[in-house]
């Protein structure tokens, strides 16, 4: 399994969120909300700014699964536009987003494309090693370290396929 990490200073996305204490343990009481047009733009932003430094939407060495019919989870997907861009690239392959907020697109997009309701915060429901590539946007600020241990990491190892990559976005 590959790993890619990409460090980007981000704003506030999908959740208005308090750290309680430096140890980022975060007050998850206002996680469904109204997303304002700013954090839309500026989740917009973030794609386009890796996706120019990089000159893909991505840093993986993935373009040749991607060409010959991957599948590809993005975590956090918000407004979608890692998977739009990667799905009108890339016809053969399969691309899912997962986000409790529901700003993605849901009727004007490319067949290979869903978009899924779900807090990423529980476990996911996909079947073990059903992904070849996951992207996990900028959701640091979002999820409290807890989570991470508890639900995230594992839940990402026990559906990516052996010889995956995984791309953090932090």
């Amino acid at each position: 399994m590959g790993v890619h990490h990409s460090k980007s200073s981000s704003g506030t996305m999908n959740e208005k969120r308090k750290t309680k204490n430096k140890s980022n343990n975060i007050d998850d009481t206002n996680i469904h909300r109204e997303i304002s047009s700013e954090e839309i733009d500026n989740a917009n932003f973030q794609h386009f700014l890796f996706k120019k430094l990089w000159g893909k939407s991505y840093s993986a060495p993935i373009d040749e699964m991607l060409k010959a019919g991957g599948k590809v989870l993005d975590v956090g997907c918000s407004t979608g536009s890692f998977l739009l861009d990667c799905a009108l690239e890339f016809p053969k392959s399969e691309f899912v987003g997962i986000d409790i907020s529901p700003i993605f697109p849901t009727q004007i997009k490319p067949p290979n494309v869903t978009f899924q309701i779900h807090d990423i915060r529980k476990p996911f429901l996909f079947e073990d090693e059903s992904f070849d590539f996951i992207h996990l946007g900028f959701i640091r600020n979002y999820v409290n370290k807890e989570s991470w241990k508890l639900v995230i990491i594992p839940e990402i190892l026990r559906i990516l396929k052996p010889g995956g990559w995984v791309e953090v976005c932090i």
